[in-house]
């Protein structure tokens, strides 16, 4: 029980000195080297800088923001001194991480660009937003592409089929051919799954799921990793695209 009473007292004490540093620094300003990343949102104000995330933004808080920022700025100076590169892209905010990985991309061994390749690939929430860097970054030919994968993966990719049937689930705006597709239909994160995931809110979209085959040879990665079935392909090397209806396929030009 003592342990409890101990644990009480110290949080009440950090709180206490929180709240008087809040007070004391109410009024600092936010850093040049921010502002150009408050942007508006459904939420309000945020601030969305690659080491800083503040949603939404409080101008009171502008201190926490700062420490942050001269706090990240250093660490990821010591990281990339010591060429520790997992921890430099973990430094980076989620959305940034594929740009600091493009920074780095030179810097780093054949076998350590594809492992952080498929850590930042996996970690990602909307590829979509890669750009023109996925085709560049997926379509590298630097060798030993098969450590984007790990061991477990690389085994999966080998036990599948010569000629193999793949999904992707979006909706309407979305992009009906990228490169990120599932080898399941239904069920949890399979592409019917993903075509609904977003819809209610999303007003005037509607759900869209394509069918394809890729021979095996082309397969980029067969991510398991998240309790997904992902597979990353060129869209290039698609074969037969068809948009499934309502269980009823039709070919898409």
């Amino acid at each position: 029980m003592w342990q409890a009473g101990l644990l009480c007292c110290i949080t009440s004490m950090i709180a206490q000195d929180y709240i008087a540093e809040a007070r004391r620094r109410a009024g600092e300003p936010l850093l040049p080297e921010l502002e150009p990343y408050l942007v508006q949102s459904p939420v309000g104000v945020c601030l969305k800088h690659p080491w800083v995330f503040d949603v939404p933004h409080f101008p009171q808080l502008a201190w926490r923001c700062n420490d942050q920022y001269q706090a990240k700025r250093e660490a990821v100076r010591q990281a990339r001194e010591a060429k520790n590169w997992v921890l430099f892209l973990q430094l980076y905010e989620r959305p940034y991480r594929r740009d600091a990985l493009w920074e780095i991309r030179r810097q780093v061994s054949d076998q350590e660009y594809w492992e952080l390749l498929g850590y930042v690939w996996t970690d990602s929430e909307n590829i979509w937003q890669w750009g023109q860097k996925v085709r560049f970054l997926m379509g590298s030919q630097r060798p030993g592409r098969k450590h984007i994968m790990d061991e477990l993966e690389q085994k999966a990719l080998a036990a599948l089929p010569d000629s193999v049937a793949i999904y992707r689930g979006l909706t309407s705006r979305g992009t009906r051919l990228g490169w990120s597709w599932t080898l399941v239909l239904d069920g949890p994160h399979g592409a019917r799954w993903w075509s609904r995931r977003l819809l209610d809110s999303r007003d005037g979209e509607y759900p869209i799921v394509l069918k394809s085959t890729v021979a095996k040879s082309k397969i980029i990665a067969h991510f398991t990793r998240r309790s997904e079935q992902e597979i990353v392909v060129n869209p290039r090397d698609l074969n037969g695209v068809q948009e499934l209806d309502v269980g009823q396929p039709s070919a898409v030009s």
